[in-house]
């Protein structure tokens, strides 16, 4: 979630509304979830989507659960701190113990 403070004068529809103009491009379409009709219409004419606020629940809904199967999925691990693997390091050790018994 994200709080923003408009600056002082500004109105939170004429943020809204400034948003949705500069963010609504031909690769992004804006989506503005409010009951206000005058700010729906607004929004609107700024080329951005109205979205009802039970729609913005199922999306929110159904984005918490995409997430969740995709946590699911992702096979978390403990990386090792240890770059060497086990083999590797037993043969480092025997060389360097070699190399001591050598001095």
């Amino acid at each position: 979630m994200t709080v923003i403070f408009t600056e002082e004068e500004e109105t939170a529809d004429s943020y809204i509304e400034r948003l949705s103009a500069e963010l609504n491009t031909s690769q992004l379409t804006v989506s503005v979830a409010t009951s206000d009709l005058n700010e729906q219409w607004a929004v609107f004419s700024q080329g951005a989507l109205r979205v009802s606020a039970r729609e913005l629940e199922q999306r929110v809904s159904a984005g918490k659960k995409e997430l969740k199967r995709f946590v699911d999925r992702v096979d978390l691990y403990t990386p090792r701190l240890n770059p060497w693997s086990e083999g590797n390091f037993q043969a480092l050790q025997e060389m360097m113990e070699n190399m001591k018994n050598d001095i």
